[in-house]
């Protein structure tokens, strides 16, 4: 199995904001994963597979995916097959989170892609989360950026209406913002800022 950072390293050359972008949600994923308690082994594969959920756009062509204004219905299309072409990228090397990656556009209402199921794994559930949250946040360009509690308050939002998993997004908001605080309470000390 070739390494998870070869990968990384195909990610990173292709589109610098695609390989941040996994970096940040597979933050966001291991966040999801501590607080509902996965064991060390189960959020290592939650790790591997937040970090490779989008390797599948290193075929997609780079106008396509460095495009500033919306996409068109044909050029989403394409954006869309990157979860398969991961099934491509990786061959055998991941069989055991192939799974997760492939299904981190669907949704628990079945409204996603590519094989709309209601059915998916934990893992591809939290996964699904940290994109979006990520996706929302980040400027890339072509969408407006959110602050934390707008796309939180999204994230509720679709969980209601059948999208996500509440119960996870609950937990990612706790998680989150216990490291918010946590992380600014240490940032005023270090800064010695009462």
């Amino acid at each position: 199995m070739k390494n998870i950072n070869y990968y990384l390293e195909l990610l990173k050359k292709k589109d610098l904001y695609t390989y941040l972008h996994c970096l940040r949600v597979s933050y966001y994923s291991c966040l999801i994963g501590i607080c509902i308690n996965l064991s060390n082994e189960e959020l290592l594969r939650l790790i591997n597979a937040s970090l490779l959920h989008d390797i599948g756009k290193l075929l997609i062509p780079k106008d396509i995916l460095n495009k500033k204004q919306k996409l068109t219905y044909d050029e989403l299309n394409i954006i869309k097959k990157h979860t398969i072409y991961a099934k491509e990228i990786l061959s055998k090397d991941c069989d055991d989170i192939i799974d997760d990656i492939i299904c981190h556009h669907e949704r628990l209402d079945g409204s996603g892609y590519p094989y709309h199921l209601k059915n998916i794994s934990l893992n591809a559930r939290i996964i699904a989360i940290a994109d979006s949250f990520d996706a929302m946040t980040s400027n890339r360009g072509y969408n407006k950026v959110l602050s934390y509690e707008e796309a939180f308050s999204e994230l509720f939002k679709c969980s209601k209406n059948g999208m996500y998993d509440s119960y996870l997004i609950e937990k990612f908001y706790e998680n989150f913002n216990n490291n918010l605080y946590i992380n600014n309470q240490k940032n005023k000390t270090l800064l010695n800022i009462q």
